[in-house]
């Protein structure tokens, strides 16, 4: 069997590169992969910092053939990718990594000529229900990739209730598939070496993690850190990522608040080859979003490296956070009870020790890739079976 994977997999970075890279590996342990990838994915201002592309965080193996064929203003590199694929590739399934409906302009129209003219089966995996910032035809554009695939892949129960109830795509055509890791390896350094290693002065730790947009409930954190502070007066708060925007104004409420000597700010993007360091380095890793319509690959890069996790009550986040398992999960848009959360783990050693330990089982049991991978091959299978 060859299946196509298209996606970011190559000469980009961040969570979907990641997750895409690794799918294909994982996938290519047992099959033959070949990707089809962008030459343009995003406009360029989507993307702080200066790192706008890399030669691709995650290696793939070089058994993996790499096209990268899309633009994601250009449908008519959606007619050549569809060529590509129908007439060179061959692949028994398309599978395709939905990130955002901007991509529909491309996805779209590919998926329907893959299915109409080739009667190749495509499978979309859709990392997004809805987007993290709404623009005008997120809608249209997305029901009409969603209408084109011949199955769609969420990676929780809710995101599939998600996908239901606002597309009325049919149940049927949906399977649930969870969020295997991102990254690959436990950083190898103790805490206390971890935090020496990146300047951070304090005896316990709470890490956000990530590309900082406004969905992800930072200024709820720092509501919820006050209180935090005054329950645990040695806490630190590591904000490690890109600002989207609000860089400025989060070191204003930093300094009027005090929070600023809790705080250590990393406003950068943390390459891949670093962010064990930043896990390695935390006793509790907070999420405390407000708004989601997808999953996180944060909490698994936190169960890797046996940490805890609070978060809120969005998209598939309690399906990941076990509620007194493995973290504590509260509702959004409420500081008092993500402060409540957050005091109860940092000030009781003995249960974060054991709901990391619980986090890391769960990753090895549920979540592990050759897992994932068993998973879609019989969901490919199903979708395109042996001649």
């Amino acid at each position: 069997m060859t299946v196509c994977v298209v996606a970011p997999a190559a000469g980009w970075r961040g969570g979907i590169h990641q997750y895409s890279a690794h799918l294909a590996n994982s996938l290519a342990d047992r099959v033959a992969v070949e990707v089809v990838g962008y030459r343009r994915l995003f406009p360029l201002w989507l993307y702080p910092g200066r790192s706008k592309r890399v030669a691709g965080e995650v290696a793939l193996r070089p058994t993996i053939g790499v096209h990268p064929v899309l633009a994601y203003s250009s449908p008519w590199s959606a007619l050549r990718a569809a060529r590509l694929i129908a007439e060179r590739i061959r692949p028994r399934v398309v599978d395709v990594q939905w990130l955002a409906p901007l991509h529909g302009l491309v996805l779209a129209p590919l998926m329907a000529r893959l299915r109409d003219r080739a009667g190749v089966p495509v499978v979309l995996t859709v990392h997004n229900v809805v987007p993290h910032e709404r623009r005008p035809f997120d809608t249209v554009l997305s029901r009409r990739a969603f209408a084109a695939a011949e199955r769609l892949v969420v990676h929780a129960a809710a995101l599939k209730g998600e996908l239901v109830r606002r597309f009325r795509v049919d149940p049927a055509r949906v399977a649930v598939v969870p969020h295997a890791p991102c990254a690959a390896a436990e950083c190898a350094l103790t805490p206390a070496e971890a935090r020496a290693r990146l300047g951070i002065d304090g005896e316990r730790v709470v890490l956000f993690f990530g590309f900082v947009r406004p969905y992800k409930g930072l200024d709820q954190l720092l509501a919820a850190f006050r209180t935090v502070v005054a329950a645990v007066p040695d806490v630190v708060l590591v904000i490690a990522g890109e600002f989207f925007r609000g860089l400025d104004a989060c070191r204003r409420e930093l300094a009027r608040t005090g929070l600023a000597r809790h705080t250590h700010l990393v406003p950068r993007y943390i390459p891949y080859d670093e962010v064990g360091l930043f896990f390695r380095a935390a006793d509790v890793v907070v999420q405390p979003y407000v708004r989601f319509a997808g999953q996180s690959g944060v909490t698994q890069t936190a169960y890797l490296h046996a940490v805890p996790v609070v978060a809120t009550d969005v998209g598939g986040l309690a399906e990941l956070v076990l509620d007194g398992k493995t973290g504590l999960v509260v509702p959004p848009r409420d500081p008092d009870a993500l402060a409540r959360a957050l005091v109860a783990l940092l000030t009781d050693e003995a249960r974060r020790r054991e709901y990391g330990l619980a986090g890391r089982r769960f990753l090895v049991e549920e979540l592990a890739w050759d897992r994932t991978v068993e998973r879609l091959l019989e969901l490919y299978a199903a979708v395109a079976p042996a001649p």
